[in-house]
């Protein structure tokens, strides 16, 4: 599991700890919000991280002074987006399988970009909705939909239309070059 808003950790910085997750092709991914908890040494030392959190229990963290609130909100969304999509056996290995065959990008940014044409589809939970959840209630929402099996089927059919625009948009760019 990657726990999400540590000192000094970055946008981009979690981005890379998420990619070396999802290559080690794990079972199961968890993300988790950094709890700020009364007598730990970041609640104790909380000015000195830098850290802003919500002083009412859970004690979630707002911001961590190297990631803003905004960017905080984003990196939940697609924290829990690519979790849930690996959470989805059938999903997951054909992004895998699709991903092996690709050359020069990421597999987190690949998952990224297949939410983003989920969001399209309005297919998918909202950054709003994800926002107001406890990363405590992921496991059970991940759970709702991989077991939902008209969800697995429509997802991996939106996958392979995703996939046919890429290689749609990959064919325009060779011709480009050519």
């Amino acid at each position: 599991g990657l726990i999400l808003g540590l000192p000094r950790d970055t946008y981009h910085s979690f981005l890379d700890s998420l990619e070396f997750a999802i290559q080690l092709r794990p079972y199961s991914l968890y993300i988790h919000e950094l709890l700020v908890l009364p007598g730990s040494e970041f609640f104790n030392k909380a000015s000195e991280f830098n850290i802003v959190f919500d002083k009412k229990p859970p004690h979630k963290i707002i911001s961590n002074g190297s990631m803003s609130s905004d960017e905080y909100n984003e990196l939940k969304y697609l924290g829990f987006s690519v979790s849930l999509l690996h959470h989805v056996e059938p999903v997951r290995k054909m992004i895998l399988e699709y991903y092996n065959g690709l050359t020069g990008r990421r597999l987190v940014d690949l998952f990224i970009e297949f939410v983003d044409f989920l969001q399209t589809k309005d297919f998918f939970p909202t950054k709003e909705s994800i926002s107001k959840m406890d990363s405590i209630d992921f496991d059970p929402t991940y759970e709702k939909f991989k077991t939902n099996s008209e969800f697995v089927f429509s997802l991996a059919n939106h996958f392979n239309e995703f996939k046919d625009e890429l290689c749609l948009e990959n064919l325009k760019q060779e011709k480009k070059v050519a």
